[in-house]
């Protein structure tokens, strides 16, 4: 909880805050197969990668659980999710995809872009891709001389349906609320 809060400028002092950064974490850990004790390991590695890819707390957390479905050994799960996010913050790779899709990370006003978006706009060019062939020349195009974690991060995210796991994930758990409670209720229920 302190690296996850300490990487989005979460106050931990802040009457509240604990518990919902807690219920958060809680929720994604049964979204997918990073569990509570192990997204407590990997947030001290991926939690400035993704903050500084302009994901919100629940992205964050949505994003390590779609890829656990894929990489479920916590280490290995760490590094990709990592690797994964250079797209964002490493300007030669933010520079190679924009020149090879078009792409943008940056909105008008120089902002970041919401990186659900990115993702979005290159899963839509990779999707027009019809064959084997085309979807590995767009791969190897666009994540040209990109590390291999880093590519296989973004194979993952851009095939199959991950990219939606990933957006009701996020919306699940900032909607996360009060679950802590709720589950207490059911097991009071259950026991009593």
């Amino acid at each position: 909880m302190v690296a996850g809060a300490s990487a989005f400028n979460i106050d931990l002092n802040k009457d509240g805050a604990a518990l919902e950064l807690l219920q958060k974490m809680t929720v994604a850990g049964r979204l997918g197969n990073a569990e509570l004790e192990n997204l407590a390991d990997l947030f001290p590695k991926i939690g400035g990668a993704a903050s500084a890819a302009g994901m919100s707390i629940a992205q964050a957390l949505a994003f390590t659980e779609t890829l656990s479905t894929v990489e479920m050994q916590p280490d290995r799960l760490g590094t990709l999710a990592e690797s994964t996010l250079r797209v964002f913050s490493n300007k030669q790779y933010r520079d190679q995809i924009k020149k090879s899709s078009g792409v943008k990370f940056f909105n008008e006003d120089g902002s970041s872009r919401n990186p659900q978006d990115v993702f979005g706009d290159l899963k839509r060019k990779y999707d027009k891709m019809d064959t084997d062939e085309k979807r590995a020349k767009f791969m190897g195009v666009v994540f040209k001389g990109m590390d291999q974690d880093t590519v296989r991060g973004m194979r993952i995210m851009l095939g199959g349906d991950h990219l939606n796991t990933f957006a009701k994930q996020s919306k699940e758990i900032k909607d996360s609320g009060p679950v802590l409670g709720r589950d207490l209720r059911s097991e009071e229920r259950r026991v009593g």
